[in-house]
């Protein structure tokens, strides 16, 4: 089975300390428990830190950007 954490902006109204914690949260996921997570959001603040965050502890996170087109959507990875 696949162990995963599918998020939709779930820091969205939090400030950057508060955000934080969520991180921490979903790090331990990742490290312990063997999770992958999934995580959309508008704010590039925050996801730049979670990917910091995985960093840190030797996970190669992958960042997608998602850009409209005419022939529809595009995903491009850093």
């Amino acid at each position: 089975p696949w162990r995963a954490l599918l998020l939709d902006d779930p820091t969205q109204h939090h400030d950057l300390v508060h955000a934080a914690a969520v991180f921490d949260v979903l790090r331990d996921y990742v490290v312990e428990d063997g999770f992958q997570v999934v995580m959309a959001t508008h704010d590039a603040l925050q996801a730049r830190y979670f990917l910091r965050t995985l960093r840190t502890d030797g996970i190669q996170p992958a960042f997608v950007h998602l850009i409209p087109t005419r022939r529809g959507v595009v995903a491009h990875t850093d």
